[in-house]
């Protein structure tokens, strides 16, 4: 017990002993100064107190270097950098254990170092980092300027830098002494450059180079530079106030040289021209080809040459079509081009059931021979070399072809569609039924058709018209077969009806078809289906869609009294019944 309670009070030694421990630093000289000259050397020492046996000194600093050390001095070597705070020193001590825990950190002892290293001029007229054009035409002087450097650590009135070093462009002076473009020229915050009409360009770097009064070491520090670029190379665009012309064009076309920076000075040779104009435009009365004008433009030393090409076209934009009718009847017909040009030739060809009456370049006219499909051609010729044939004009000669009747055979009641085609264009198709009646279509090239259930074939007549005739008559006969009879049926309830009725889609089959096990009859209740209901002059009285259920109302109060047809579309089922309306 009595040892237990020893090693818990030595434990508790050694950790009070351990985080008594501290450390400080100050200057081995009181009087050294807190502003201290660059490449200087000092020397800091420590006040230990509670450290433990085998403890160690680490030296933590910025800006300087330690040439020697121990655990209780250190010569600090203070050397400024161009970092932003490089001419910041910092210095300060960690104690350590054997084991190199840290157990203390002195305080931090900071100084000012006399350093330009990290300064950088303002320089003007031209700001730091950007480019400047000069024309390479112009000779001249520019003043240049920089604000006054000042140095830290030299008190409240800091001391200011009045030397500085200057680079130039080539070719550039100052103070007596031309630049190469590498040399510095030395002078003070604000100097007079002069530069030549030339092509060169170049950079101005400016810093400041001055030696601290004060210090031992009478080597000047030089700051950071201040740089600004000079550009006189010369961007030259060539262009046209035309981006094409069409063939046979007498208008000249302009052509214009921009230069940036602009070149006062420079002579153009245009079109590989012997003879110097300082005109930096260019007029030229385009040829039969694609017109390509050159410039060399000449400025001092330098040269530079462009090209540019302006094609030629034979129409502004897609080619023209033929115009005129696309019925020729017996008398002749006039068909014209749009944008021929002067000089412009056409040659008109035909179908040989035509004949051409006339032709005149932009416009021909031609005479039917016999009837039939017929197309009419035009190639369009110009004087540049471009033969450019035009869409083919397709036309019908006379009287309408009989026309084709297709059909499927008809189903009972249920009204069938009858479509009809036609070689020739026509305006108009007359339908003519027997044993049936015409719903819907007349005029038109398909028609519906409800049947006589009567009948046991349904008569189809059909003429068609254009602008210059009938075509003859194409007949043809429908079987009525029902041996695919649609389970689907309308039911029209009241009927006859005095002022409404209710139409309802049975499916008539459906309790038979149970039976044999087939179930594709059953009424889908969210499919739409469409009613419609005609008088007896085939005109639509009433008209519904998207309706859904199998049932919907028709309001017949008003209506004259007589016999309506009452068409529902359902899926692919079209449906019908006879509506009776009575007062």
């Amino acid at each position: 017990m009595k040892t237990q309670i020893i090693i818990t009070i030595l434990a508790v030694f050694v950790y009070l002993s351990a985080n008594s421990a501290t450390i400080s630093i100050s200057k081995k000289n009181s009087n050294d100064p807190s502003e201290v000259c660059n490449n200087s050397i000092y020397y800091y020492v420590t006040t230990i107190s509670g450290a433990p046996s085998g403890y160690t000194v680490s030296w933590i600093y910025t800006n300087a270097s330690i040439p020697e050390q121990s655990t209780s001095e250190a010569k600090v070597k203070w050397t400024a950098t161009s970092a932003v705070d490089g001419y910041i020193g910092t210095i300060k001590a960690q104690l350590k254990n054997s084991s190199g825990t840290i157990l203390a950190t002195s305080n931090t002892i900071t100084v000012t170092i006399k350093s330009i290293l990290h300064l950088e001029p303002n320089l003007t007229p031209y700001t730091n980092g950007t480019t400047t054009l000069i024309s390479p035409c112009s000779a001249g002087q520019v003043s240049l300027e920089v604000t006054k450097l000042e140095i830290p650590g030299t008190g409240i009135f800091p001391e200011k830098i009045y030397n500085y070093m200057w680079t130039l462009p080539a070719g550039w002076s100052a103070n007596g002494i031309t630049s190469t473009g590498s040399n510095e020229i030395q002078g003070g915050s604000y100097i007079t450059a002069s530069y030549p009409a030339s092509s060169t360009s170049g950079t101005i770097k400016v810093k400041g180079f001055e030696a601290i009064i004060g210090c031992d070491d009478a080597t000047p520090q030089s700051s950071k530079y201040a740089t600004a670029t000079i550009n006189r190379n010369v961007t030259l665009t060539l262009t046209a106030n035309k981006t094409y012309f069409l063939c046979g064009d007498t208008n000249p076309i302009t052509y214009t040289v921009t230069a940036n920076p602009a070149i006062p000075c420079a002579l153009y040779y245009w079109n590989n021209s012997s003879t110097a104009t300082t005109s930096n435009t260019f007029q030229k009365v385009p040829g039969l080809g694609n017109e390509i004008v050159t410039v060399t433009v000449i400025y001092g030393t330098s040269s530079i040459s462009k090209a540019i090409t302006i094609p030629v076209k034979t129409f502004k934009a897609a080619n023209p079509l033929i115009s005129g009718e696309t019925d020729i009847c017996s008398a002749p017909q006039e068909y014209t081009i749009a944008q021929i040009q002067p000089g412009y030739t056409v040659d008109w060809n035909c179908s040989p059931n035509l004949t051409p009456v006339e032709e005149n370049n932009d416009h021909a006219t031609f005479a039917p021979l016999s009837s039939g499909s017929g197309y009419i051609d035009a190639t369009v010729y110009t004087p540049c070399g471009a033969a450019v044939p035009l869409a083919r004009k397709q036309v019908w000669v006379g009287t309408p072809p009989t026309p084709t009747i297709q059909s499927l055979n008809l189903c009972g009641s249920t009204p069938i569609e009858i479509n009809a085609s036609s070689i020739a264009p026509v305006n108009y198709y007359n339908w003519t039924i027997s044993c049936g009646t015409l719903l819907s279509g007349q005029g038109t090239s398909n028609i519906m058709v409800q049947p006589n259930c009567n009948c046991y074939e349904i008569y189809v007549r059909l003429q068609t018209q254009n602008d210059c005739n009938t075509s003859s008559q194409a007949t043809k006969y429908i079987t009525i077969d029902c041996t695919g009879v649609t389970p689907l049926s309308v039911i029209l309830f009241p009927n006859p009806a005095t002022s409404e009725t209710t139409v309802s889609i049975e499916t008539s089959g459906e309790e038979n078809n149970l039976k044999s096990g087939t179930t594709e009859v059953s009424f889908d209740e969210n499919e739409e289906w469409e009613l419609a209901v005609y008088n007896e002059n085939q005109m639509l009285k009433e008209n519904k869609t998207k309706l859904k259920g199998r049932n919907t109302k028709i309001n017949t109060a008003g209506w004259k009294e007589g016999v309506y047809i009452v068409r529902v579309k359902y899926k692919n089922e079209i449906l019908q019944e006879k509506l009776i309306v009575t007062k």
